[in-house]
């Protein structure tokens, strides 16, 4: 479902990918060529605001500095780099570093970018994770492709270093108390979310039960008294 915003995996009934229908793809390019249409030509310009390296402290190491001011909603650059399909990634083995990995999940077109690796590589490399972040990467599809756009969440000062939500989660509880060190103030205190599937399709169940439960609810009181819709109708008790 593109109109979430941005891409989700959409699978079969044995979890495998599967492309979206020739419709669906032509709604998304009409539906994100409008959405998105301001930043076309800055995207095929290559544009990228006036950006900095430098250290960002002993936590999180290099970080990514804007030079001048910025409003909110500005648009700041792409993040680049090469783009790999997950079976090429996985064929890496431990030449792989995931420490610059955007995973763009579009169902079979789903890919992998690794903004450490290109001739085009910027400084938007750099993002830290922050649990108050002052940009978003948002995934855009413009030219027959998706771009992932950086945007300012707020207005940003010259000097300010900008830090991107990276909404991790997993499946493993060991991961998922792994700390956040991002020193905000309305830090989340561990990086990752715990995902549990079991916990996910119970509470699933439970809604369909639910819906089950008040459809047979409503037919009982309807054979019980044929009366009752047209009072429920009416406001009546």
């Amino acid at each position: 479902d593109h109109a979430l915003g941005y891409p989700v995996v959409v699978c079969d009934e044995d979890g495998a990918p599967v492309a979206p229908p020739p419709a669906d793809e032509q709604a998304l390019r009409a539906d994100q060529a409008s959405r998105w249409r301001h930043l076309s030509e800055p995207i095929q310009a290559g544009f990228l605001a006036p950006l900095r390296s430098a250290r960002a402290g002993a936590v999180a190491g290099t970080g990514v500095f804007t030079e001048v001011a910025q409003a909110a909603g500005a648009f700041l650059g792409c993040y680049l780099g090469t783009v790999y399909t997950e079976e090429e990634w996985d064929a890496l083995g431990e030449d792989a570093d995931e420490n610059f990995l955007f995973n763009l999940n579009d169902g079979a077109n789903g890919v992998l970018l690794d903004g450490n690796l290109g001739p085009r590589v910027n400084h938007l490399k750099f993002l830290n994770h922050s649990c108050e972040p002052n940009v978003r990467m948002q995934e855009v599809f413009l030219h027959g492709q998706w771009h992932i756009v950086v945007l300012a969440l707020r207005d940003l000062v010259a000097g300010e270093e900008l830090v991107h939500d990276f909404a991790l989660h997993t499946e493993d509880p060991a991961e998922a108390s792994e700390s956040c060190l991002c020193g905000a103030a309305s830090c989340r205190g561990t990086l990752f979310r715990l995902f549990e599937w079991e916990a996910a399709s119970e509470a699933s169940d439970d809604s369909e039960r639910i819906d089950d439960c008040a459809d047979a609810v409503a037919t009982c009181r309807l054979e019980a008294d044929p009366g009752t819709a047209e009072r429920d109708r009416s406001g009546g008790d």
